[in-house]
């Protein structure tokens, strides 16, 4: 995340500002089986991605109603805290991946979280977000009409300001990092300084494969048309 939300965010505004007609296309091959047995180690600070610090820290943003959108993984309860810790929500709704591969997935994680849910984070269950695992603008949209409402509830006391914490799916993270762009929204992580790998599960479920899920992010979709080609049609 520290290096491919800064790549993809400086491409597309070079893109924007001088190649109107370059198209810029953003691919992930979506392979849970495989993530699943890499586990980072973080460094243990939280911080915000480079280029996405947003309106975090501004003097507009001191009273602003923070809503702390962070998606889930099996196995970082550690990395999610700093991150909690540092970001301070007001309100906490967790991202969960259904439909997925797994059909009890999300079932498993609220289950592996429950004492986040219950003491710390306070979740209701109402306030979780459901992404389909494989599909970023499910995500995308569902993030934008979240803004969009808290936008108006806010208006007249201090704003809403929504931080995004894409740590699981990297398909997911996709969607989480459009709308961070579109809508300048702060990403808090914590770098991961190492990675524990399961080599010997990897090559059992290699079999099984991944698809490539692509998402165009700017250009023009078929061009423009020539001169001749308009008079004629």
């Amino acid at each position: 995340m520290g290096i491919s939300f800064p790549l993809v965010r400086d491409l597309l505004e070079q893109a924007q500002r001088g190649h109107p007609s370059l198209n810029l296309h953003l691919m992930v091959t979506d392979e849970p089986t495989t993530d699943d047995e890499i586990v980072a180690t973080g460094c243990g600070t939280a911080g915000t991605v480079h280029g996405f610090k947003g309106r975090w820290g501004l003097d507009e943003s001191i009273d602003a109603a923070k809503l702390w959108l962070p998606q889930l993984i099996q196995g970082q309860r550690m990395i999610l805290e700093q991150i909690r810790n540092f970001v301070d929500p007001h309100d906490v709704c967790p991202i969960l991946p259904f439909p997925a591969r797994s059909p009890r997935l999300a079932d498993e994680l609220i289950a592996f979280y429950a004492q986040e849910f219950e003491n710390l984070w306070q979740v209701d269950a109402r306030t979780i977000v459901y992404a389909t695992e494989n599909n970023p603008l499910d995500l995308y949209r569902t993030i934008l009409r979240i803004d969009d409402a808290r936008k108006r509830v806010f208006a007249e006391t201090g704003g809403s300001l929504i931080v995004l914490s894409p740590i699981g799916s990297k398909v997911l993270a996709v969607g989480a990092l459009m709308t961070a762009i579109e809508r300048d929204f702060p990403v808090v992580y914590v770098e991961s300084i190492e990675y524990t790998v399961n080599f010997e599960m990897i090559e059992q479920n290699r079999h099984k494969g991944g698809e490539i899920v692509h998402v165009w992010l700017h250009g023009e979709a078929y061009g423009k048309p020539s001169g001749n080609e308009s008079a004629s049609s």
